[in-house]
């Protein structure tokens, strides 16, 4: 019997009802079936057993089987036993509701155990809503799912083998998350931990303390993950979302470095004297704001005289008909009909051809190599006689596309004109970046226009 069982007060009454009641109907079944008289027990009348008492005939020690609805069934040693069990199932359905069935000492014994860890006022069911939660129902390992991820964006390129600056870079950064939390299922990476992870991560070589740029931008690669893990149903819930930027090192606006006036012209210069098949390409990229990788890549005919304009698609299909390469760093087709007289004076007096690469410096051109290797002869690099001929100890970083903004709106007072060449979103951040490096506007349009 369960007399000794004291109800709590946070399980339901009914709950602890059909407990009790469990011992006492099963010994009243048993009375009802088995009722002494004089020390004797009666029989069951195996002739007429109850509807779900059934005798097998095969042989074996406990041929007396119960049935109850979908209860597994029951095997007994006697007839007595079995019709017992049958008679206290049906009690406790009427009594308690066919619910009360499945309730066994194994689940009741789990419940006073989850009791003694939840904390007062804190009901089963906000536990198991709070575990549902927190816990996705795919199960994936955080290595799997970060290849997968990885793949997808992959697949969605249209570039050969789908890698990218933008692949690589995410490959590069969610591996090295999943190293570091490789023993940890996804659902319990929390946003602590990542908060942890993040403000403790440190350069591979040098051990110094990433930049605040740099942590920003693993926590961006990290947010993009969780994110599309959360829709594939791997975690219940982004832990990104507690790890915001405000709480990690403040990235600074980074200082612009822009080449003067004087500066610039005297690099167009020394370029036309010393390798003047690439000054188109620095033309690019100070008359047009053009990326350094951007103009790398950049062709003939994209430059439209006739039309006055400067296209450049987002993707291009290379000669060989075969290989797609990206044309702007954005992957958007661009075009450009504001476009300098200056930059058309030196495109009119350059031999050119109508179609194919406009002539870039590879690195180790514009770098040089001061030693010889093998059968490598050593080279001058371009750089450095451009550092020294306009004046410069290091070549700031940049350096053409900032010249070409603190030029640009000095000489036409509009970051929205210049955001459009660009192809910013934002020309208030024209602004702040380049509000303090601006030049007197005569040599502004002087250097654009003559």
């Amino acid at each position: 019997m369960l007399h000794s069982i004291r109800p709590f007060d946070h399980l339901p009454f009914t709950v602890f009802l059909g407990l009790y009641f469990l011992d006492f109907l099963h010994e009243t079944a048993q009375g009802f079936c088995m009722g002494r008289r004089k020390g004797s027990v009666n029989k069951v009348d195996v002739a007429n057993l109850p509807r779900g008492v059934t005798y097998l005939r095969d042989g074996r020690a406990r041929p007396w089987m119960v049935r109850h609805r979908s209860l597994p069934a029951e095997t007994f040693a006697t007839p007595e036993g079995a019709v017992a069990r049958k008679m206290e199932l049906i009690a406790l359905e009427r009594t308690q509701g066919i619910e009360a069935l499945t309730y066994s000492r194994e689940i009741h014994a789990d419940v006073i155990s989850a009791r003694e860890v939840l904390p007062e006022g804190v009901s089963h069911l906000r536990a198991a809503e709070f575990w549902r939660a927190h816990h996705a129902a795919v199960e994936l390992p955080l290595a799997q799912a970060v290849n997968q991820f990885v793949d997808l964006r992959r697949s969605q390129s249209i570039r050969p083998g789908g890698w990218t600056r933008h692949t690589k870079d995410l490959k590069s950064r969610l591996g090295r998350f999943a190293l570091a939390f490789a023993e940890r299922p996804m659902p319990d990476i929390t946003g602590e931990s990542i908060l942890q992870w993040l403000a403790g991560l440190t350069d591979d070589h040098t051990g110094a303390a990433l930049s605040a740029r740099s942590v920003a931008n693993y926590r961006s690669a990290l947010e993009n993950f969780f994110n599309f893990a959360a829709r594939r149903k791997w975690v219940a819930a982004s832990p990104m979302t507690g790890v915001i930027q405000e709480d990690l090192p403040t990235v600074r606006r980074s200082k612009k470095h822009p080449l003067t006036v004087c500066q610039a012209r005297q690099l167009l210069e020394v370029i036309a004297r010393e390798a003047p098949r690439y000054l188109m390409h620095f033309a690019l990229r100070l008359y047009l704001g053009i990326r350094t990788e951007e103009s790398q890549r950049f062709r003939w005919e994209w430059i439209q005289r006739e039309q006055g304009r400067i296209i450049m698609p987002g993707w291009f299909l290379r000669e060989d008909g075969a290989t797609i390469d990206q044309g702007s760093k954005t992957g958007d087709d661009w075009s450009i009909s504001d476009v300098a007289p200056a930059f058309w004076g030196i495109y009119d007096a350059t031999p050119r051809p109508t179609s194919g690469d406009v002539p870039a410096p590879a690195n180790n051109i514009w770098h040089g190599y001061a030693r010889p290797q093998g059968n490598r002869q050593p080279i001058p690099s371009l750089k450095r006689l451009v550092m020294h001929e306009i004046g410069l100890e290091t070549w700031p970083h940049n350096a053409t596309r900032d010249t070409f903004c603190t030029l640009h709106i000095s000489a036409y007072g509009s970051p929205e004109r210049t955001a459009l060449v660009l192809k910013h979103r934002n020309s208030q951040t024209l602004w702040q970046s380049y509000l303090g490096q601006l030049v007197p506007e005569a040599e502004a349009v002087a250097f654009f226009e003559d």
